[in-house]
């Protein structure tokens, strides 16, 4: 995609380059160099992600950002949810002693509809470690 973007952008500026006006292709490459490099930077944004999931009596937080990855698992009857104490709006669970904050690629309102599913997870699985706004 990239490519055929680049060739259409470079064929237009070698056109405008032969009808006379040189300075197009200066400024098709300066685009398209530009163009790359937003590329690049989305490209290393692209796999980041957030999984939670509820397994054999343990709530599981997977987070990848960039090339580090954390994983986190919790008993899940002694798992806390909280949304909205931290500074970021960000979800906040915590047990044993330890916290792990969640939704970073949510928008405010949907963070609440997953607070609200997860502590709906938990009380499905038969755990009440719920701590409520």
């Amino acid at each position: 995609m990239l490519s055929s973007l680049g060739l259409v952008s470079v064929l237009i500026a070698g056109a405008f380059w032969w009808l006379g006006a040189p300075m197009v292709l200066p400024f098709a490459c300066i685009e398209l160099a530009c163009l790359a490099v937003a590329v690049v930077v989305f490209a290393r944004r692209s796999g980041d992600h957030e999984l939670l999931w509820i397994a054999h009596g343990r709530f599981h937080v997977k987070l990848a950002v960039g090339q580090n990855t954390e994983e986190h698992a919790f008993l899940a009857r002694s798992v806390r949810v909280r949304h909205g104490h931290d500074v970021h709006g960000l979800i906040e669970l915590s047990a044993d002693g330890r916290r792990v904050l969640v939704g970073r690629h949510l928008s405010p309102h949907r963070r609440s509809a997953l607070a609200e599913s997860m502590r709906g997870a938990l009380r499905a699985a038969g755990h009440w470690g719920l701590e409520w706004k």
